[in-house]
C-alpha cells in the first residue's frame, strides 16, 4: 500500500475528516456526505443537544457509494491487534478511536482526555505507521504506545470493548442523478416530518440519547435551552453549557457548509443552483456567529445571549428559506 496523502478541510469534524482522508484519493470527497438536519436530542435528564444528523458516518457515506465499512468489536487487546495486523497484511486501511491524552502532538497530551481518531496503514513487526488527518501529523507508534491510546478511548466510552472500522472501495464512485435526487429528499423529509421523534440514535452521536424534535421546531428547543442556562447560578455548570451550546452550532454550520459541496456536484443540471447555495452559506455562517456568541457568553457573563437570541430567530427565517430553496432544486431536478 503506497503511504496516503494528508486531508484537510476546514468544515470537518475529527471522524468525518478521517474517513475522508481514507478514500479522498480513490472518490470525490463532496459525494460522501449529503446529510444536513436538524435535531433536538437528550439522554434521560441530561440537557439536550442539537445535532444536524441523527445517523453514524458509515450509514451517511455508504448509502449512494460504493465504499464498505466494517465495524469490529474485541473483547481484548489482543484480539484487537490480531485482526489489525491481518487487515494492514491485505493493504485494508483502518480508523480507529484513540485518547488524545497519549498522543504526543495532541494539545491535551498528558493534560487532558480527549476522545479521537486516526488512520492506521501499515505496520512493521511492533511499529505501527499512523496518519491524523484532523491535526494534519504522520507518526508511528509501537504496539505498547498504540495499546495505550485505544485503551484511552475505550475508558472514555466506559464500554468494554476495543473497535476499529476497516475501510474498503470499489471501482468508480459517480453519484448518479437519482441518487442525489433521494438525497436531496431525505434531507428534506426530515424537515417535514416527524418520523424520527423519540428514535435511539448511536450511541456514537451521544451516549444514550434519543431524538425529542426535529426541523424547525428544533429552534424552540434551542430557545429553551438558553433559558434554562440563564437561570443556572453554579459558574461552572454554566460555563459547561455555553461551551455544549458553542460545540452544537459550530457542528450544525460545519454540515451546512459541507452539504453545499454536495449541492455543486450536480449544478449542470439545475439552472438556477445559486440561491440555494447563497443562502446554505448565510446559514452556515449564522450559527457560526451563534457558536461564537455562545462560547463569549462564558467569559462576559452572558452579555451576549440578547445577540445569540435574536440571531436565533433570524436564523429560523433563513433555515425556512432554505427549506424552500431546497424544494424547488427537487422538483427541478
Amino acid at each position: 500500500m503506497n503511504e496516503p496523502t494528508l486531508y484537510s478541510h476546514p468544515h470537518h469534524n475529527c471522524l468525518s475528516m478521517t474517513i475522508t482522508g481514507v478514500v479522498h484519493e480513490n472518490i470525490k470527497p463532496e459525494y460522501l456526505w449529503y446529510i444536513s438536519q436538524l435535531y433536538a436530542v437528550t439522554n434521560g435528564d441530561k440537557p439536550v443537544r442539537f445535532v444536524p444528523k441523527i445517523q453514524f458516518f458509515d450509514e451517511e457515506i455508504t448509502k449512494f457509494s460504493n465504499i464498505h465499512i466494517n465495524h469490529q468489536k474485541f473483547g481484548s487487546f489482543e484480539e484487537y491487534i490480531k485482526e489489525l495486523d491481518q487487515l494492514l497484511e491485505k493493504n485494508v486501511p483502518v480508523i480507529t478511536p484513540v485518547d488524545t491524552y497519549h498522543l504526543s502532538y495532541s494539545p491535551t497530551y498528558k493534560n487532558e482526555n480527549n476522545f479521537h481518531w486516526f488512520e492506521i496503514w501499515k505496520n512493521d513487526q511492533d511499529l505501527y505507521y499512523t496518519i491524523d488527518h484532523f491535526f494534519h501529523a504522520k507518526s508511528t507508534v509501537t504496539q505498547s504506545h498504540l495499546k495505550d491510546l485505544v485503551s484511552g478511548a475505550k475508558e472514555i466510552l466506559k464500554a468494554p470493548i476495543y473497535q476499529l472500522y476497516s475501510v474498503s472501495a470499489t471501482g468508480d464512485s459517480n453519484l448518479e442523478l437519482m441518487s442525489y435526487k433521494q438525497a436531496i429528499k431525505d434531507n428534506l423529509d426530515a424537515f417535514s416530518t416527524k418520523k424520527a421523534l423519540y428514535k435511539k440514535i448511536p450511541y456514537n452521536i451521544f451516549e444514550s440519547s434519543q431524538v425529542i424534535e426535529q426541523g424547525i421546531d428544533v429552534f424552540n428547543e434551542m430557545h429553551k435551552k438558553i433559558q434554562y442556562v440563564q437561570e443556572i447560578e453554579e459558574h461552572e455548570e454554566k460555563t459547561a453549557l455555553y461551551e455544549e451550546l458553542y460545540e452544537d452550532f459550530f457542528e450544525i454550520g460545519n454540515s451546512r457548509h459541507i452539504f453545499s459541496e454536495f449541492i455543486k456536484n450536480f449544478t449542470d443540471h439545475v439552472a438556477a443552483v445559486e440561491p440555494i447555495l447563497q443562502i446554505i452559506e448565510e446559514v452556515s455562517q449564522d450559527y457560526r456567529i451563534c457558536a461564537n456568541l455562545a462560547l463569549r457568553s462564558t467569559a462576559d457573563k452572558g452579555k451576549s445571549i440578547s445577540k445569540l437570541q435574536k440571531r436565533l430567530h433570524d436564523l429560523k427565517e433563513k433555515e425556512i428559506i432554505f427549506i424552500n430553496e431546497l424544494n424547488i432544486l427537487y422538483q427541478n431536478l
